[in-house]
């Protein structure tokens, strides 16, 4: 019988890792960005406006503060070799996160981009060029995304204002990601880190050994 309720759990928490997380943003006058799950969303941007609390009632006798005399802390001084540890580690796991983040850029989905923007000058001849350097800006920069990103449904409106002389802009678009793959992409990373970290640790080793067999003995 457990079998089974093993077997429930387990296909329950795949099917739980293979269920998108997609992150929601818009910008027309003000900033707001939701991530959503399921049924679930959380809005993360603008935050909640937090309820005033009401000011306690002060107390009539004042307790008087007590100070007590700061305690000698040892200070850690950063040694050479410290520091070369911490920028190997650093570099280490900059190059081990190379291959996860790849996978990653590669599984996740970005749809239903929209963009408007309303372009306006000094001039008719400055509104023209504004309007030309910002299609080649917006343009190149797509092409750029969707050679790393898997990009749907776009709709891109960029207008020239010979008028009113107004600008406006607003954007919204969503990027999904499932969460298996952040796990497959973390299990890499690990294991990636720690084969570098292991070979890293070897040669050290071995470079210690011809070192000492190199330097002359005493007497």
């Amino acid at each position: 019988m457990w079998i089974w309720i093993l077997a429930v759990i387990v296909l329950l928490v795949t099917a739980l890792l293979f269920c998108p997380v997609t992150g929601w943003l818009a910008w027309d006058q003000s900033l707001t960005v939701q991530i959503r799950y399921l049924f679930f969303k959380i809005k993360l941007y603008p935050p909640k406006p937090k309820a005033e609390k009401k000011p306690k009632k002060q107390k009539k006798k004042d307790k008087k503060k007590t100070t007590e005399p700061p305690k000698d802390e040892k200070k850690e001084k950063l040694t050479a070799e410290v520091v070369g540890q911490l920028l190997s580690m650093v570099g280490t796991a900059v190059k081990s996160a190379k291959k996860p983040t790849i996978l990653l850029l590669r599984r996740l989905k970005v749809k239903n981009v929209k963009l408007f923007v309303l372009v306006s000058g000094q001039d008719a001849c400055e509104t023209a060029i504004r309007y030309g350097q910002l299609n080649a800006a917006v343009y190149s920069a797509l092409a750029a995304v969707k050679n790393v990103v898997t990009v749907r449904k776009t709709s891109i409106v960029i207008r020239p204002d010979f008028t009113e002389c107004q600008e406006q802009a607003s954007f919204q678009g969503e990027a999904s990601l499932i969460p298996a793959f952040v796990l497959g992409a973390g299990i890499l990373f690990t294991i990636s880190f720690l084969k570098e970290m292991v070979k890293k640790k070897k040669n050290t080793k071995a470079q210690r050994e011809t070192l000492e067999e190199k330097s002359p003995s005493p007497g």
